[in-house]
């Protein structure tokens, strides 16, 4: 399910081959076709093949005519927009599967780190969460957004709990820096009030109970 949205440019990218393959005129004529035909008919008759066969090669077309890097820019994009879903869905082994998956095809990203530790964080483990946050700390891509700003508030909020207050705070001050969020997600009110008042484990609990 944390792939559905994929189905938008993978059923681009096939229409895109099919144009360059066939043509405009003959896409239209199999497109009004499917009005009085289904579409496995349509598809025979307007381009001379099968649907089935007809991924196969756009398949290998995928891997001859597209360079390396082009392959591993969009593999690189869709992981980062697979993460930001699964994780404003809390999906929390979806999470894990793609920030593994971007921590390996890009180890400079702060986000696939990012993933691991919202995983480890919300698993209970704040060793572990820790130690991902300060990866993704010092990650060498970094960005400018709301998810940004919510991840070093949630670092604050993990070093609270362990204890380490004056990171807590660095955090804390370092999420105010960044864009808040709407509803649930806005995170500098939280990030203020902490700077304050540490973060406990009484509201964690409270928090999951309520969850």
């Amino acid at each position: 399910p944390e792939w559905w949205h994929g189905t938008y440019a993978w059923a681009g990218s096939f229409v895109t081959y099919l144009l360059e393959q066939f043509g405009l005129p003959r896409f239209r004529r199999f497109y009004c076709r499917l009005a009085e035909q289904p579409v496995d008919a349509a598809f025979q008759a307007e381009f001379g093949t099968s649907i089935g066969q007809a991924e196969l090669l756009w398949r290998e077309y995928l891997h001859k005519q597209l360079p390396a890097e082009m392959r591993l820019k969009a593999l690189r994009s869709a992981l980062r927009d697979i993460l930001a879903w699964t994780i404003h869905d809390g999906q929390y082994l979806p999470v894990q599967l793609a920030a593994e998956r971007l921590r390996d095809e890009d180890a400079d990203h702060w986000l696939g780190y990012y993933g691991l530790a919202y995983y480890a964080f919300w698993q209970g483990d704040l060793e572990r969460a820790r130690e991902h946050f300060e990866q993704a700390a010092h990650a060498p891509k970094q960005e400018q957004s709301n998810l940004r700003g919510l991840a070093w508030f949630q670092h604050g909020l993990v070093c609270d709990l362990l204890g380490q207050r004056a990171r807590a705070c660095e955090c804390y001050q370092r999420a105010l820096e960044y864009p808040d969020g709407e509803g649930t997600k806005a995170y500098h009110a939280r990030a203020r009030k902490y700077l304050e008042t540490p973060y406990t484990y009484e509201e964690r609990y409270q928090f999951l109970r309520e969850a």
